[in-house]
Formats: C-alpha cells, sequence, structure tokens
C-alpha cells in the first residue's frame, strides 16, 4: 500500500531543451512536470496545469463519487495547498479520465513526493501514531490508588 512505482512521461530541461523522457515515479522530485496518466493512480502531489481529470479519491476520503479537477487558472493569486484543493491530484487517487484542450496532453506540476503527500501522510499516521493520552485514564488509576490507600489505612484501624 505504501510502495507504489509506475513509469512517468516527465518533461524536464536538458542542455537547454524540454525533453519528454519516460522514467521511474520513484525519481520523481519536486517541480516535475508530467503527463497525467489516464487508467492508473497517481504516483505523487500535483497540481493540474492542463486540462482537466476526473479522479476517483475514495482511497483518501472515504467519497464515492468521482471529483472533477480543473486546470490552475492563470492569474496573480499564489497556489495554497489548502486553498486550491480542486486544482490538486493527490497521490493514491485514480484517474478515470483525462481530458485535455487544444492537442496538448494532459499536464501536472509534481509538489509533493514520498511521505511527503497527503496518502504519506496518512500511511504515517497509522505506522506510527502519536502517544495517545486520556486525562481519564490517568485520572482513574489516581482515583484507585488513592481508594487502596484509604483501604490499607482503614484496614490497620480496625
Amino acid at each position: 500500500m505504501s510502495y507504489y512505482e509506475i513509469p512517468v512521461n516527465v518533461f524536464r530541461i536538458t542542455k537547454g531543451e524540454r525533453q519528454k523522457m519516460i522514467i521511474s515515479s520513484s525519481e520523481l522530485v519536486p517541480g516535475d512536470l508530467i503527463e497525467i496518466p489516464e487508467g492508473v493512480s497517481m504516483p505523487c502531489d500535483a497540481i493540474l496545469i492542463n486540462g482537466s481529470c476526473i479522479m476517483n479519491e475514495a482511497m483518501l476520503t472515504g467519497e464515492s463519487i468521482p471529483v472533477v479537477k480543473n486546470a490552475l487558472p492563470r492569474n496573480d493569486n499564489l497556489y495554497s495547498l489548502k486553498d486550491d484543493k480542486q486544482y490538486t491530484l493527490y497521490a493514491g487517487t485514480k484517474c478515470i479520465q483525462a481530458r485535455f484542450n487544444q492537442g496538448t496532453a494532459v499536464l501536472g506540476l509534481v509538489t509533493l513526493t514520498g511521505f511527503s503527500t497527503v496518502k504519506g501522510e496518512l500511511i504515517r499516521t497509522m505506522l506510527f501514531p502519536k502517544p495517545s493520552d486520556f486525562k481519564f485514564y490517568s485520572d482513574s488509576f489516581k482515583f484507585i490508588g488513592c481508594l487502596g490507600i484509604a483501604a490499607v489505612a482503614g484496614k490497620s484501624n480496625i
């Protein structure tokens, strides 16, 4: 569930030119421009730059209805991970359908990879949960201890 690796079409600038190459998803880094594969789970968190996608986010949210994701609008506003969820494709979600405009492929800009993704954080919290310290649990031991002391003190007086 936590380790997922697929071949990905990525656009990188080498020798001053943008070149399309196929690499393993384990080699992706934030800032890579990737083609969004149709019918495949996303290997990373990405911002949808071009086109639109219908995504199945049931793995993360439990929502059974697919979600339509549109490309990030071109304006002067800064991208925010919390505010711009409708433009973000999350790792582990499946792309049901990818629709492109003007003959170009559906493109995404990689933002997070590995355990830094939303899926990675979910797995990390399952593997390494924070210790739970319930106030009721510790107070109940204090109460039982006080009752024990009272019982010992009451028995010694009889």
